[in-house]
């Protein structure tokens, strides 16, 4: 049989100092910023490659909600809008036929109404081909019916 002593923690008093400093660490403040790293175009490009071409819908599921996560900064707008996310976020909402998770295609509309605030994704959305009306037929019918039409009313009255 083991000795107790044995069993017993190695532990060794600390002194009275060395609780003081110990206890001085843990309570002061941490050295931390609060303040995001700045978006880069670059950074952007895997997800936006997994909008377009992914099959998996809990993969287009969470690449929407990134794009929403993203759209809340408003610096992150511009960036959003030079590296090509308003065709990610099309194909999120499901206009180039690929089936469509209606939580996806809401926060792609979610996404996008915020992407709407800049002028040149205004433009390139209006001047696309069946631009706007492509996303509205999208979001009336279709796979999985009505989605968010006040979020792609808001998106309109942006555009007009």
């Amino acid at each position: 049989m083991d000795n107790p002593r044995t069993l017993a923690p190695l532990t060794k008093r600390r002194s009275k100092k060395a609780k003081k400093q110990a206890q001085r660490r843990l309570m002061a403040p941490l050295n931390r910023t609060t303040e995001p790293k700045p978006l880069d175009s670059e950074t952007l490009h895997p997800l936006i490659d997994l909008s377009y071409w992914s099959d998996y819908v809990e993969v287009r599921r969470d690449a929407a909600a990134a794009f929403v996560a993203l759209s809340i900064t408003e610096k992150n707008l511009e960036v959003m809008s030079k590296a090509g996310c308003l065709g990610a976020l099309l194909s999120l909402m499901g206009v180039d036929g690929k089936v469509s998770d209606p939580d996806c295609r809401r926060d792609a509309a979610v996404a996008l109404e915020k992407l709407c605030k800049l002028d040149d994704i205004k433009a390139r959305l209006l001047s696309a081909p069946n631009g706007f009306n492509t996303v509205l037929q999208v979001s009336k019918g279709g796979q999985g019916g009505a989605v968010l039409p006040s979020r792609l009313l808001s998106v309109k009255r942006s555009l007009t």
